[in-house]
């Protein structure tokens, strides 16, 4: 009976042997960011393309939120800017939460690794049904 407590515990004791806290200051100088393209269609017409890129750094103390939203006016002609957002404030880290704080803008981010250790921060959304997953660059 005791060979099967050991079998059932011993998974459990070894991952969290692994299991990695992060080192303090760990967010300092990183950039995330995050690219999304699309068409937009009314009625089987074309009517616009577009692309949004979000990014978010950090600093020791501050973060920069930036959102750039080019779109085309129909057919071929080119992109053109149409939103640009720069938001800055302050962040406080309790792994694996993010808390961003501004004037304007208060979000909880949550950072995981893939299991290709790519780093990934899925910051909250108004919308229930979508979030904005950030990649480590």
């Amino acid at each position: 009976m005791k060979k099967n407590i050991y079998l059932l515990i011993l998974p459990f004791l070894l991952f969290s042997c692994f299991e990695e806290e992060p080192v303090s200051g760990f967010m300092i100088g990183t950039t995330w960011a995050y690219h999304k393209s699309g068409s937009i269609f009314a009625n089987e017409k074309y009517l616009y393309s577009y692309m949004e890129t979000y990014t978010l750094t950090f600093t020791e103390t501050t973060f920069t939120y930036a959102l750039n939203r080019k779109e085309t006016n129909g057919g071929k002609s080119p992109y053109e800017d149409k939103l640009d957002i720069q938001i800055e404030g302050t962040y406080t880290v309790k792994y694996p939460n993010v808390y961003l704080s501004s004037d304007t803008y208060q979000k909880t981010g949550r950072l995981s690794v893939t299991s290709s250790g790519m780093g990934i921060l899925v910051i909250d959304s108004e919308e229930q049904d979508r979030s904005l997953s950030l990649i480590k660059k």
